[in-house]
């Protein structure tokens, strides 16, 4: 089983696409939302939240705005209930989170899967915004586990736009 993060963040949205046999990760965080509604529009986050779903922001007429293929993990955000694309989100996205969490994601891949690639929309831990020969993510950090021959470097600080093959 890949295991593609285990990590501490203040706010993060991660997707995974399945295109033949290739994997993308793509994550986005911070207080950008969508003005569009993608989900259906809920009276409240209570209401939305008893039906199962994620609050993604407010609709025009004031209601919440409800993603019901989204799915609670509990204290470690969501994971959006489709094939293609999968989601995980950190609680209180788009907000920053204001506690120490550790949150581990798997996926079992198809055998056809040869790389994955991971996208960073708009990503923002504590840490170093580039990765110097030598430096280390002291707090926040993205973690890749579960290539067999080696294990990818740790990511933090601002990833926004950073991309990343791994074969």
């Amino acid at each position: 089983m890949f295991n593609p993060s285990k990590f501490n963040v203040l706010s993060l949205l991660c997707h995974v696409l399945f295109w033949n046999n290739f994997v993308t990760v793509t994550g986005t965080g911070t207080s950008s939302v969508s003005q569009t509604c993608s989900g259906i529009c809920t009276r409240d986050q209570n209401e939305c939240k008893n039906q199962g779903g994620k609050v993604f922001g407010s609709c025009e007429n004031g209601y919440t705005c409800c993603d019901t293929t989204w799915k609670d993990t509990s204290s470690c955000g969501a994971i959006k209930a489709s094939k293609n694309p999968v989601y995980f989100v950190s609680p209180d996205y788009p907000a920053f989170i204001g506690r120490d969490i550790v949150c581990t994601f798997g996926l079992t891949l198809a055998e056809d899967v040869v790389a994955v690639r991971i996208d960073f929309l708009d990503v923002e831990m504590d840490g170093l915004s580039y990765f110097p020969r030598g430096a280390s993510c002291e707090s926040d950090m993205f973690i890749l586990k579960g290539f067999k021959t080696w294990t990818p470097p740790s990511l933090c600080g601002n990833l926004t736009g950073y991309s990343s093959k791994y074969l």
